[in-house]
């Protein structure tokens, strides 16, 4: 079984440093550990502003931009867009004609 070794370092931060790191880590879903071994080994590599700390999340919003790109691109046929209301008040006419 492969053992990583990691060493305790203990550091002062201050109170915005700390708490944007406590928000920031939890919205990745990481520890706080995780995400400055992380943004460590970015900035050490010289790519902090190039790689995302969480892959899989980066990935899901580029889904959704696509979704929506695509949304954008095909939009319905006016035929297909409705107003609700419209649609309820035909539906109402036609009911009053047939009595």
């Amino acid at each position: 079984m492969y053992m990583m070794y990691m060493v305790r370092k203990q550091l002062y931060l201050e109170k915005r440093q700390d708490k944007a790191l406590k928000e920031r880590a939890k919205a990745l879903g990481l520890s706080e550990a995780e995400f400055v071994r992380q943004a460590l080994d970015r900035a050490f590599a010289g790519e902090a502003r190039n790689q995302p700390l969480n892959p899989q999340r980066e990935l899901l919003e580029g889904l959704v931009k696509s979704a929506e790109r695509i949304s954008r691109a095909h939009g319905l046929p006016p035929a297909y867009c409705f107003n609700r209301d419209d649609t309820y008040r035909e539906r109402e006419d036609r009911l009053v004609r047939r009595k």
